[in-house]
């Protein structure tokens, strides 16, 4: 794998058209494959690098639903919006923070597909970024997206996951943990059960979803998975 992804890279060096590699008469044939080869960054090395950065991650919202096709929340979802707004937004007007929302059995964002949990395991399981800014592992059981107005009378349209999230390993074993020096590419162990409560994440704090895989090691005297990284970014 690391040899065909080397054989690329040259093989992009030698395409590009300002070196002068190739006859003239190829330079049309070389202007479609570059762009061909620009049309999607993911699994490059630029997309590897824009994986960390906020711009690239962030999307704006488009609109595609009538507000018949809105529902309203659960007073427990309503709550959880409600806080996230008053921590993080504090330009929208409060009092007039609607409860009713379009939900979503599905959303596709930066070519991934995020689903709940009852229509699809794989695609709910999601890494986010917490409140503390670290990441946690869970499972998606609820989409929305919701419109609110700024004091100056702006809307915002933004999507919203609700998830259940997955107990860290409690102190001792973390410390066994073998997973966690590179939790960028192996993950790390959580035990086999969820935090009490649901938790809100917006769609700006979702990061990749991951793979689950039950895992027994000697050391940690309880049921443990292993939720390994899928960023194709």
């Amino acid at each position: 794998m690391l040899k065909r992804f080397c054989q690329g890279q040259k093989l992009r060096v030698l395409l590009k058209l300002e070196e002068g590699c190739f006859p003239e008469d190829l330079h049309d044939i070389l202007t479609e494959w570059e762009q061909l080869l620009n049309t999607d960054i993911r699994g490059t090395l630029l997309g590897d690098s824009f994986s960390f950065d906020n711009s690239f991650r962030w999307e704006a919202e488009g609109v595609t639903w009538t507000h018949n096709e809105q529902k309203q929340l659960s007073e427990e979802w309503y709550l959880l919006l409600k806080k996230w707004v008053i921590k993080y937004d504090v330009d929208t007007d409060i009092s007039t923070l609607s409860r009713f929302a379009y939900h979503r059995k599905k959303m596709r964002r930066l070519g991934e597909t995020y689903q709940c949990e009852d229509v699809s395991r794989r695609d709910s399981r999601v890494y986010f970024l917490n409140a503390s800014g670290a990441r946690s592992a869970g499972v998606i059981i609820g989409i929305f997206s919701h419109t609110r107005s700024s004091i100056s009378n702006q809307c915002h349209t933004q999507t919203f996951f609700i998830v259940k999230v997955y107990k860290c390993l409690p102190h001792p074993y973390e410390e066994y943990d073998p997973y966690r020096r590179f939790p960028d590419v192996t993950g790390s162990l959580y035990c086999d059960a969820f935090l009490e409560g649901e938790n809100i994440i917006s769609c700006e704090d979702l990061l990749y979803h991951f793979a689950l895989a039950e895992v027994n090691i000697s050391e940690i005297p309880i049921p443990c998975l292993l939720a390994l990284p899928l960023d194709r970014s």
